[in-house]
């Protein structure tokens, strides 16, 4: 939340693009620091399709289950990466091994067909 308020301020205040460069150096800085993913996400993430599943991707393979369940999601959906379901169903086995409520209920409910 403070994120997306610092976000508008930043927008009235110095322009669009040197406030989306302001958050995502928020982010970056984040989990630079070390800290997880799920603590760090925030408002660039719709905005830069790419650079969040970057960052997603390093935090799953880092072991972070909730980053592992979004990468799944973010293949299945194909959102800032090449849409495949059998990376999305291996992402959210990691994650759900883990204990992952999201990535067990995708497990669940929807059915993988190899293509």
């Amino acid at each position: 939340m403070l994120i997306r308020c610092l976000a508008v301020i930043c927008l009235v205040a110095i322009g669009l693009s040197a406030c989306k460069r302001d958050a995502w150096q928020k982010i970056t800085d984040c989990m630079n620091s070390g800290n997880a993913y799920e603590s760090c996400r925030g408002a660039v993430g719709d905005e830069y399709p790419e650079k969040h599943a970057e960052k997603v991707r390093k935090a799953a393979e880092q072991g972070d289950a909730q980053a592992q369940a979004q990468l799944g999601w973010k293949y299945y959906k194909g959102t800032g990466v090449p849409e495949n379901h059998a990376e999305a169903f291996a992402w959210w086995r990691k994650a759900a091994e883990q204990g992952n409520k999201s990535a067990q209920y995708w497990l669940e409910t929807i059915k993988y067909e190899p293509e």
